[in-house]
């Protein structure tokens, strides 16, 4: 069966992220608890006009890269430029049906609920292209 990776001359592999979820049964989780629910990776790109293409016709690179994955009853959002760390961890009120980061939010549908939590990837990619931007200190 073919992937359309068979030149692998193009493509580099790196493990980014490894988390391990186990069931703490002694407060009543179930393995069906610890499932993962969904994965998002979620690039975000700062250009002017909001294309990702240079002058030159390459592709630019993202200014950040965000990994979301959610459990039934929660989400967790990490940023993995230059190093991987935990942005947000997010619990919901009921089990999830469906969950979408967006650059500002994240949208959780439940049964009886659509829930909205702030992301902040739009800020973290902007602190990572200017470190002083929320502060009053400029170089």
């Amino acid at each position: 069966e073919k992937t359309g990776l068979e030149d692998r001359g193009q493509y580099t592999l790196s493990y980014v992220l490894f988390r391990r979820f186990s069931p703490d049964f002694s407060q009543g989780c179930s393995v069906e608890d610890t499932q993962l629910h969904s994965l998002q990776l979620h690039p975000l790109f700062i250009s002017e006009y909001n294309t990702h293409r240079q002058n030159d016709g390459s592709l630019e690179e993202p200014a950040c890269v965000f990994c979301f994955f959610s459990l039934p009853n929660a989400g967790f959002l990490y940023s993995l430029k230059g190093g991987v760390e935990l942005l947000s961890a997010y619990q919901y009120l009921e089990k999830v049906l469906e969950a979408v980061l967006t650059n500002h939010l994240l949208h959780v549908i439940t049964k009886s609920a659509v829930q909205c939590f702030t992301a902040g990837c739009a800020a973290v990619a902007a602190r990572i292209e200017d470190p002083y931007i929320d502060t009053t200190m400029k170089v």
